[in-house]
């Protein structure tokens, strides 16, 4: 079952520690608001399903306070599950503690969230040249960029030429 249907404000979710094989293709439910950089958040840290769900059924303040703070101890990981899970709560609870309504990102959706562009560029390495691109490709072409990038192989030490034709194939 995918994160389909509306956000539901429920408490509880399961931890999703557990290893697996990580994340279901790139099933979404629709564009939750326009501006969400979620799916390209799960191509930088790959996560298993539940953890991918929970972050899901957030609210959206929690899920754009994940999004732009999220900064793992170690990149380059399989599966950032557990790291991901832990830090949706910590979020949770410090917003539910805060006074009502307030937010505590602005919604920048103008520009990819930048600790977000450092972990697509810690995953796939590139030059100088490659990063310029894609850092002053619009944020439309960077969101699709950092959902639909998937290499046939992982852990190469170069991706620039693969990233700079994808950018230019994304930028119509």
């Amino acid at each position: 079952g995918g994160g389909y249907g509306g956000r539901s404000d429920s408490r509880g979710g399961g931890g999703g520690h557990g290893g697996g094989g990580h994340g279901a293709g790139g099933q979404s439910g629709g564009g939750a608001s326009g501006g969400s950089w979620l799916r390209a958040f799960k191509t930088c840290f790959p996560m298993d399903a539940r953890a991918w769900d929970f972050l899901e059924q957030c609210p959206v303040e929690v899920q754009e306070a994940v999004v732009g703070e999220f900064k793992p101890r170690r990149a380059g990981e399989d599966d950032y599950s557990g790291a991901v899970t832990s830090f949706v709560r910590r979020v949770k609870s410090r917003l539910e503690a805060g006074p009502p309504g307030v937010r505590l990102m602005e919604r920048r959706s103008a520009t990819a969230p930048p600790a977000l562009l450092e972990a697509f560029k810690q995953r796939y390495p590139m030059d100088d040249r490659a990063w310029e691109f894609l850092s002053m490709s619009p944020a439309p072409t960077q969101r699709s960029v950092l959902e639909r990038f998937k290499p046939q192989r992982e852990g190469e030490r170069d991706y620039s030429r693969l990233i700079t034709s994808f950018v230019k194939a994304n930028r119509d």
